[in-house]
């Protein structure tokens, strides 16, 4: 880094900028990713509590959901009543 502030110092300027960006894109995935891992830990939650015992594949299958899933899932959540229900939304 002190090579390039020596030979192109303007470049310098540049070189932080991408590390920024970079930084800051690693920082909206990783905020995106907790957000759709609590969705899914809340729609566990709330699975569990109605349906009581839900096999350990349907809940790693719900933490694999995207956001989109998960937002279906809660949208017709009071249409869900057995494990089957679930499984039709899955």
């Amino acid at each position: 880094m002190k090579t390039l502030e020596q030979a192109y110092p303007k470049g310098s300027d540049v070189v932080m900028t991408i590390a920024d960006i970079l930084r800051e894109e690693g920082l909206e995935q990783g905020l995106e990713q907790g957000l759709k891992q609590g969705m899914a830990k809340a729609l566990h939650k709330m699975l569990t509590m109605k349906l009581n015992e839900i096999p350990e594949a349907t809940i790693q299958h719900v933490y694999q959901l995207d956001e989109a899933r998960i937002n279906t899932i809660i949208e017709h959540f009071d249409e869900i009543e057995t494990i089957d229900d679930l499984n039709n939304y899955l």
